[in-house]
């Protein structure tokens, strides 16, 4: 098999996509609207689609969504300020609690009770994009000061 892979979407580019799947679905974000979708999508177009549905459902009166009624949604689906989900503040949570700020794939997995390949797939990418984390020596995560500076280990203890 051969890896491929793709370069990531600039935000001028996910702005676009989040204007243009607004129309699709019938939907009118104000430009605003559109960049905070962009900015909090961790560069993956399809979570733009999913949740401008959701929105369009969410406010079926309101003739335009605004960059306000984005951000109340976005923080009702547990997305902070760093764009972090509930998920991902948990793995950074158990690394900031890990002895030496370090654990395998399979602690994590076990910790937050969720499969090695859907922490890979799901959580990391964007982590290690943003420098959050880190893999090292034996295969170990590691969260970075990058990650300690947007984590607060006490709270939010969901999963």
């Amino acid at each position: 098999l051969t890896e491929v892979f793709m370069e990531e979407y600039r935000l001028g580019e996910l702005r676009t996509i989040a204007k243009t799947q607004a129309l699709k679905l019938d939907v009118h974000v104000t430009p605003q609207a559109a960049s905070v979708l962009a900015k909090h999508c961790q560069g993956v177009p399809r979570r733009i689609h999913v949740w401008l549905e959701t929105l369009r459902i969410t406010f079926p009166g309101a003739t335009q969504i605004s960059s306000s009624q984005v951000a109340r949604f976005l923080r009702g689906e547990g997305i902070d300020e760093h764009s972090l989900r509930p998920q991902q503040r948990s793995y950074l949570r158990l690394l900031v609690r890990a002895p030496k700020r370090r654990l395998s794939i399979k602690q994590l997995s076990a910790g937050l009770g969720l499969d090695p390949a859907y922490i890979r797939d799901e959580i990391e990418y964007f982590l290690l994009d943003r420098r959050f984390m880190e893999v090292v020596g034996n295969n170990l995560r590691s969260i970075t000061d990058a990650g300690l500076e947007v984590i607060v280990p006490d709270t939010d203890a969901e999963v």
